[in-house]
């Protein structure tokens, strides 16, 4: 007999499949040995499932769980070990532009936007990047250009 959770969990599988994310690293050149691994280890949990009376199934799934993990583990060391070497000989040779490419690979690049904020009057949002900028440099311009009261005097009598 199928259980509730064994069915829904099967049609899912075979409806929607399993999640695939995005990698932009270590996943995307190794991505056909990954995916087969984690498709295989995905069939042996599917079998267990289906039947988890025998313990069998469940040591084999176990195992090659542990055998994919620490394979994929693998993987990313050999991809971050080859990066580090791209990037210590493009530091020894004063590669900047290889440098800083391969660093941004790293650690992706970033979206550069920024923030709505809040006009003056604290209810409407300035969302658009140059009304952004503009409000910006009104509210510098008036914190730091300001006309000095300072009294002179004062300086001439501490001197």
């Amino acid at each position: 007999m199928v259980t509730a959770a064994a069915a829904t969990y099967k049609v899912t599988a075979e409806t929607a499949g399993f999640k695939r994310h995005v990698h932009h690293d270590w996943f995307d050149n190794n991505d056909s040995e990954a995916t087969e691994l984690l498709d295989d280890m995905h069939q042996k949990h599917i079998t267990w499932i289906k039947d988890k009376n025998p313990t069998s199934k469940m040591q084999l799934y176990q195992q090659d769980r542990q055998r994919v993990h620490s394979k994929l583990r693998q993987i990313k060391n050999n991809w971050w070990d080859d990066l580090a070497e791209v990037l210590q000989d493009a530091a020894g040779r004063k590669g900047s532009k290889c440098f800083y490419d391969n660093l941004k690979k790293t650690y992706c690049p970033r979206d550069v936007h920024s923030a709505p904020i809040r006009r003056k009057d604290g209810v409407t949002l300035y969302t658009n990047q140059s009304d952004i900028l503009q409000h910006w440099a009104k509210h510098f311009n008036s914190m730091l250009n300001q006309q000095s009261s300072f009294d002179h005097t004062v300086l001439n009598e501490i001197l």
